[in-house]
């Protein structure tokens, strides 16, 4: 039940960033529930540098493992038909590399489904966010920034 709750969640927060066809502002798709933004665009360079900065902050919570929190990076995946920023549901954090399972269907990247396992480098994480019981505690800083 949490899982698809989170699932559920995590269909809200998706987002699909790209340079090609995005404007300034950002475009929501609701068909394929994504939001199109230029990696140039303020929004997202707030996020990337926000989540960096508080990178810390979120393997420090981590490693303190609640059952009750929830761990979920974005990350950019790229192959020959584009680039795509998905979520990932972290299970595990060793040195410098977060593990864990792809939270979204691709729509560009080919080779990604949802639940795939994926490795990121901790200095490739473009937002992160916490969950306790479906309320974010920390993080989601492009969505922060977006509504603003």
């Amino acid at each position: 039940m949490k899982k698809a709750l989170l699932f559920i969640l995590l269909l809200g927060l998706l987002f699909s960033c790209e340079d090609r066809n995005a404007t300034t502002e950002y475009k929501w798709e609701q068909d394929s529930n994504t939001r199109a933004i230029r990696t140039t665009d303020q929004a997202y360079l707030y996020s990337v540098s926000k989540a960096q900065a508080e990178l810390a902050t979120f393997t420090s919570i981590f490693s303190q493992r609640h059952d009750s929190l929830d761990f979920y990076i974005k990350a950019s995946f790229t192959d020959e038909n584009g680039t795509e920023h998905m979520w990932v549901d972290v299970y595990s954090i060793l040195k410098d590399t977060a593990f864990g399972t792809l939270g979204n269907d691709a729509i560009k990247v080919k080779y990604l489904q949802f639940g795939d396992s994926v490795n990121i480098a901790l200095n490739k994480i473009e937002d992160f966010t916490i969950y306790k019981n479906d309320s974010v505690i920390a993080g989601d800083f492009l969505n922060q920034a977006l509504s603003k």
